[in-house]
Parts: C-alpha cells; structure tokens; sequence
C-alpha cells in the first residue's frame, strides 16, 4: 500500500495523512471526469509556459509512473496537481482568474474543482512546515471533472496567459 500511497507524493512529500495530491488514488475515476480527461489535461500543462511542473501518475515522467500503471487498472485517478510558474501570488491569482472551475477543497465531484493549497487548507503553517507536507507556494491542486476536455483547457488557459501577464514570471 505505501509504494501505491507514493505515487501521489510530490517530491519529497510527508508520510503523513492529508497530503494534497493523495485524492488522486482515493478517487480513481469515480465521479471525476475519468482519468481520460485527467491525463489529456495532465499532458497540456505538461506542455504549458507558464506551468513549471505536473504530478499526475498517468504522465510517463512521473517517478512512480510504471507502479501505478501496474496496480492502478482502472487508471490514473481524475487528479492533477502543478506548479503555476511565479509561486504563491501566481497561485493565488490564477484561482481568482478561473471562471468554469470552482475553488473547493472538496474532490470526485462532477464538476472540475481547484484549489490553491498553500493560501487556503495550510495557509495556517509556516512555509517550512507546507514544504515538509508537500506544499510548495506554487502547487495548485485539481479535481478535473466531467466537462468537455476543450473548455477546461479553455478555463485554465485563459486564466493562465492572464497570470502571466500581470504577475512577472
């Protein structure tokens, strides 16, 4: 189960409970898009600009890659998680610029969900203890949902470019 647990695991990420991007076993395709919208939006930001990195186990680059395509048969969950290039005020920014994804800590909803860990669910720990729990001032946490892959990619792509520009990167 711990080598499972792992490939949700950013980086270095704690051993502890509540990790930020631990969902994306615990729903794996229930009601979330599936995990065919979930990689399909995990391979875009992979390609992003303004996108530094992605954590999604459906990605041949993630490190624990080949574990969950052998325990993980239904796929890869509908969680995303990524850095957003220009770091927590980045983050902060491009949750207020989404307009089809709602902020919610929630995830396996129908509808696609995001969330900026680092000023929400542990704003109220240091930027040393959010690091040794996994998160970094540029994580953005999604719960991609059964909407039309295009107009997701649509939403964050916008929300993205308008980041970029107001925020120096």
């Amino acid at each position: 189960m711990e080598q499972i647990l792992s490939c949700t695991r950013p980086q270095n990420g704690s051993a502890g409970t509540g990790h930020p991007s631990a969902e994306s076993l615990l729903t794996p395709g229930s009601l979330t898009g599936g995990t065919e919208t979930a990689l399909k939006f995990a391979q875009w930001l992979s390609r992003h600009p303004q996108v530094g990195w992605v954590w999604y186990p459906g990605l041949e680059s993630h490190p624990y890659h080949l574990a969950a395509k052998k325990y993980l048969r239904n796929g890869f969950g509908g969680i995303v998680v990524f850095g957003v290039k220009g770091g927590l005020e980045a983050g902060r920014a491009l949750i207020d610029r989404l307009e089809l994804a709602s902020l919610l800590a929630n995830v396996g909803d129908a509808k696609t969900l995001v969330i900026h860990p680092a000023s929400t669910t542990h704003q109220q720990l240091s930027e040393k203890e959010q690091r040794e729990s996994g998160v970094t001032p540029d994580m953005v946490r999604v719960s991609v949902g059964i909407e039309d892959i295009d107009d997701i990619i649509e939403d964050f792509d916008l929300a993205l470019k308008s980041v970029s520009e107001k925020v120096s990167i």
